[in-house]
């Protein structure tokens, strides 16, 4: 089973309700009927710091990877080159893989992972110009598909999630690279693929602005209906405030289409988190900042060959502020989650939840993160399991503030793996 949804409505995983270890916080007064509970605290040593994101699998175990930690003494980059990482039901960690101490090796993993059946891991490590990988049974053993230590040339910076294309490949992007004036002459990010025999290839250029988009970096891609991408990059379009565009298999090839530019207005500036879709073809997504000052999430719908931009929600900051990496999840009745990575009742971010009322959108803050245990500046796309249950990741907080690990990054703290109940 595939762990990493990508399809085009997008609903909960049918799973069972995992059962957490730690004693459970006090909901806040945002959303009383939600409880936090702190299903695993990193500590900035081998077990890794600063997770992205999770998943789960069938039997209720959590995967996913944390940026720094693991391999702390021999690693180039300082507080550890990162780890990959199962959380089981009972809330113990193992590390699957922590990334060693040669650039060839992959260096510190800036977005999440996706499971192939339970015998492989996918996965992308972002420093010294990154890597993409590959991590098989029985002993999790790496394969490098792809490696650009120098940082420079062709493209580099892997740092969105992998997923599954129509006929089985695999899909993401680069955020620099590939050619283009964008950001002093290094490139303005591609979109590659992985075959069947793990060899990777450059399927776009994006061109910057004013007529294309630039830097893609962290927004994962959309798999649409008809086989198409769908996707967002960071800035680029006429205004140099971000796209939504979309890529077309043609038999030969790929054609690229622009089908939002961002004003940095009302509408929103900076999209990082990529887009999910309903049934009826919308797509929904997040911006940085903008709107309010504070993001928003947007809806785009078609119209024959045209789309439509409307804000559903902007972010004013008690109700959370930044909506950073990952993607929106959306359940069966079409409810939207997210995260921001700031705002709330304490400033250190939110999980929220989008409820379509009639005409518009109810915004409900479902936690407002402390900074204690339960984390601080949460990230990357939520996962929801069969009893409506959602799991996360925070990089921040949490504790072992006497770890210098987790305090030399400039925020204390190495992160927590959460679990909030209805």
């Amino acid at each position: 089973m595939n762990t990493k949804a990508n399809t085009w409505t997008m609903c909960a995983l049918t799973l069972a309700a995992l059962m957490a270890s730690s004693a459970s916080l006090n909901a806040q007064e945002h959303s009383p009927s939600w409880t936090l509970t702190p299903v695993y605290i990193f500590q900035g040593l081998e077990d890794g710091s600063n997770p992205n994101e999770v998943i789960l699998d069938e039997a209720g175990n959590l995967y996913g990877s944390a940026q720094y930690g693991g391999e702390i003494d021999n690693c180039e980059a300082p507080y550890g080159c990162g780890v990959v990482f199962e959380v089981d039901k009972k809330g113990d960690e193992s590390v699957l893989y922590a990334f060693g101490a040669s650039p060839s090796d992959g260096v510190q993993p800036y977005g999440g992972v996706f499971r192939d059946n339970g015998d492989t891991i996918y996965g992308t490590t972002g420093n010294f110009g990154g890597t993409v990988f590959q991590l098989s049974r029985p002993h999790w053993h790496e394969t490098v598909l792809y490696n650009n230590s120098s940082g420079s040339g062709s493209s580099y910076d892997p740092n969105a999630d992998l997923i599954r294309g129509a006929h089985g490949n695999l899909y993401s992007t680069f955020s620099f690279g590939g050619g283009g004036s964008c950001f002093g002459g290094s490139g303005c990010g591609t979109v590659f693929e992985v075959d069947a025999h793990g060899d990777v290839s450059i399927i776009y250029y994006f061109q910057g602005p004013p007529a294309d988009g630039a830097d893609p970096y962290g927004a994962p891609l959309l798999l649409g209906a008809d086989g198409s991408l769908y996707g967002t990059t960071n800035t680029g379009g006429t205004s140099d405030a971000g796209t939504v565009f979309k890529l077309t298999p043609t038999g030969s090839g790929w054609t690229e289409s622009v089908i939002y530019n961002f004003t940095g207005g009302s509408d929103g500036r900076y999209p990082t988190q990529g887009v999910v879709a309903d049934a009826a073809g919308n797509l929904y997504g997040t911006t940085y900042i903008g709107g309010a000052g504070s993001g928003v999430v947007f809806k785009l719908t078609p119209h024959g060959g045209s789309w439509t931009q409307s804000v559903i929600h902007a972010f004013t900051g008690p109700d959370g502020a930044s909506p950073a990496f990952g993607r929106l999840l959306r359940d069966c009745e079409g409810n939207l989650y997210g995260t921001t990575s700031g705002g709330g009742l304490n400033g250190y971010g939110t999980v929220f939840k989008l409820t379509p009322h009639g005409s518009g959108w109810i915004e409900s803050v479902l936690w407002s993160f402390t900074d204690g245990t339960d984390g601080a500046g949460p990230g990357g796309t939520l996962a929801m399991d069969g009893r409506g249950n959602l799991y996360g990741a925070t990089l921040f907080g949490g504790g072992y503030l006497d770890n210098p690990n987790c305090t030399g990054l400039g925020y204390p703290g190495c992160g927590v793996i959460f679990k909030l109940t209805p």
